[in-house]
């Protein structure tokens, strides 16, 4: 499901993975995927929505504002705790480099570089799925954070005021109020079980190492809520 949103609405971070809560949904069912294979557009119990941390809690998103809105070096941000604590020793394990400047080059400079493109460029729809910022989305319309902290914080930091998101959960009052031109989002609504919605999603080539998208019949994203 493809949606316009501001980016300053989103705060948080959705609080945890849906699998745990969620009535009669399969355990291999995770806020992204469901046997390996990305999905969007899957509707659940309003319950499961919560709100979990802040964004400014996550060092990653508070190192990039230290980075792109403070004007500090990498080095300088909270990266290098982050290299610290975790980074350098995957470094050492992969045999990648031992120092904060082989982790700058190797993962960091290409924020540089995407950051410099969406200020040049405007933010884009990427043309995978796995590449758009992932949202749930709430019955009271707040989107949580499932993934892409990066390309949101750029966006915050930029005063962008819509960007295009993929909405991977929906809640069940969110989808009742809906139009929904394909009516998928709302046959979702006849199943009680999580598991007989998923059975609604067709199998499509693509998604990461090919493995699969999980799509609507019509193969749309559903264009809601754009312009």
């Amino acid at each position: 499901m493809l949606l316009d949103i501001n980016p300053a609405k989103v705060t948080n971070f959705l609080y945890q993975e849906p699998s745990k809560v969620l009535l009669g949904a399969p355990r291999s069912v995770t806020a992204r995927t469901y046997r390996n294979r990305r999905y969007v557009g899957l509707v659940v119990p309003d319950s499961v929505l919560r709100v979990g941390r802040s964004l400014r809690d996550c060092l990653h998103v508070r190192a990039t504002f230290q980075r792109f809105f403070d004007g500090l070096d990498w080095i300088e941000t909270d990266y290098l705790s982050l290299y610290e604590r975790r980074y350098k020793r995957q470094q050492l394990l992969r045999n990648d480099g031992t120092t904060f400047d082989d982790f700058r080059r190797k993962k960091l400079d290409r924020y540089d570089q995407i950051f410099a493109d969406m200020k040049a460029n405007g933010f884009q729809e990427a043309q995978s799925l796995e590449d758009n910022v992932e949202i749930a989305w709430c019955a009271d319309g707040q989107p949580l954070l499932i993934d892409g902290r990066h390309r949101l914080a750029f966006a915050q930091i930029l005063g962008l005021p819509r960007i295009p998101v993929v909405a991977n959960l929906i809640s069940e009052q969110r989808v009742a109020s809906l139009a929904d031109p394909s009516g998928f989002l709302k046959q979702q609504l006849e199943s009680y079980k999580i598991k007989e919605r998923l059975k609604l999603f067709d199998v499509v080539e693509g998604g990461k190492r090919n493995k699969g998208l999980l799509v609507n019949p019509n193969r749309s994203l559903f264009q809601l809520n754009r312009g």
